[in-house]
Formats: structure tokens, C-alpha cells, sequence
């Protein structure tokens, strides 16, 4: 409740309309939530909808009325970036919903270093941007150092016929920090996240791993489960 008072007390100062005139909605909505972010604020759809409109006003203002902001253009934009709305060639730069709240992915994060570069409007940004980048290949790197521990991955790396091994579902869940219950979406987009962290990592055994448990759990990864 407090930051939501907060986020109405302390309204963002507009970017000049030359600095955005020409960047795709998409991308000033995933700064609007990153700014949001950067102060504390809760990243909800309406905290969104009004941190768009003020940093990109003419952008985000309801047609025929610039005092009001557009909280449909800025929904179509939240689904472009998370996926649900689909679009050639976008990778998805945010997670979330409209009931709860929205985060950036690493690929948003990438995707918000272009963004700031082309804004260009302080130094602060930037460096809140890297950090958030440090902070988060700081807890990559200590995830995949977990899952080194786990005995399933113990057993992997000390057998001799590595593909022969048993991997169950229950323990391929517990690898995942998950339990019997996890939605199969949510365990694919842990997958799917942590053979990314190896990749940027450069573990090749940990991928090899875990595209393992992908083949022996593979009814979980099916898109008929």
C-alpha cells in the first residue's frame, strides 16, 4: 500500500519527445517497467500503464484526450514483450501478469542497455541497468552451483554411462527447486533458463545434463502433456 501511494506522490519527469519519437512502444514500455523497478515500486499493470504515460507521454496518451493515459496500448505492448501476443522476430523481454506483477528477463535486460543508449538522458540509469545485470549473473552463477551439488548431478558426473542413468520425475522436480505441484509451464521456463545460465556460463557438462533430464522427463516437455 505504501508504494502504491508513493507511485502516486512522485510522478516520473518526461522524457524530451524527441528522445523516444522513434523507438517502438515495446521498448518504452519495458523502460517504464524498469523504472519502476529502479525506485521500489510495485511493477502492476496500472503502476505500468502510468509510468509509461508519464515518462512517454506523447506516446501514451488516451487519442483525443493527452491528459488521460492509454492502458490498452500499453496492455498490447506488456503482451508483446511477454510473448502472449505474438511477434516475428521479439524475444521475451518480461514475465508476469496482470493480476499479480511483471519482471524483466535477461533478455530484457539486454534489450534495456539499447534502449538507454538511445534515450541518453543520465549517467544513473545506466549504472542501475549493469547492476541489476551484475546482481542477476551473481545469482545465475550461485543457481548452477547448487544444482552442482544436487546428488542427481553427482550421479551424472561419476558415471561411466552417463546416458544410462535414472533421472524420476520426483527428483528431476526437486533439481528444479519444485515440488510435485509446479505447473510442467513453469518447470520447461526453469529449464529452459537454466540451459541459458549454462550457456552463458560455459558449462557444457551441466547443459549436457540437463538437456539429459529434458530427454528422460520428456513427457513433461511434450506439447501434448
Amino acid at each position: 500500500m505504501i508504494e502504491k501511494v508513493k507511485r502516486i506522490k512522485e510522478k516520473a519527469k518526461p522524457f524530451p519527445e524527441e528522445s523516444y519519437k522513434d523507438l517502438p512502444l515495446s521498448d518504452l514500455v519495458l523502460y517504464a517497467l524498469f523504472s519502476l523497478k529502479k525506485k521500489s515500486i510495485e511493477t502492476t499493470f496500472e503502476n505500468i500503464v502510468a509510468e509509461a504515460y508519464e515518462l512517454f507521454p506523447k506516446k501514451f496518451h488516451l487519442p483525443g484526450y493527452p491528459d488521460y493515459p492509454d492502458a490498452n496500448r500499453v496492455r498490447r505492448e506488456i503482451q508483446r514483450i511477454e510473448g502472449t501476443l505474438s511477434t516475428p522476430g521479439m524475444k521475451k523481454l518480461a514475465k508476469g501478469n496482470m493480476k499479480t506483477s511483471y519482471e524483466i528477463t535477461e533478455e530484457g535486460l539486454q534489450r534495456l542497455k539499447l534502449i538507454e543508449e538511445k534515450l541518453a538522458r543520465d549517467l544513473s540509469t545506466k549504472i542501475s541497468i549493469e547492476k541489476e545485470m551484475e546482481d542477476r549473473r551473481g545469482k545465475m552463477g550461485r543457481l548452477l552451483s547448487e544444482i552442482e551439488k544436487h546428488p542427481l548431478y553427482r550421479q551424472y558426473t561419476d558415471s561411466l554411462s552417463k546416458n544410462n542413468i535414472e533421472i524420476p520425475e520426483h527428483l528431476f522436480r526437486d533439481l528444479l527447486l519444485a515440488t510435485m505441484e509446479t505447473p510442467v509451464e513453469e518447470l520447461r521456463e526453469r529449464m529452459e533458463r537454466l540451459i541459458k545460465y549454462c550457456e552463458a556460463f560455459n558449462k557444457q557438462q551441466l547443459k549436457q545434463f540437463l538437456e539429459l533430464c529434458k530427454k528422460k522427463n520428456k513427457h513433461i516437455f511434450s506439447e501434448n502433456y
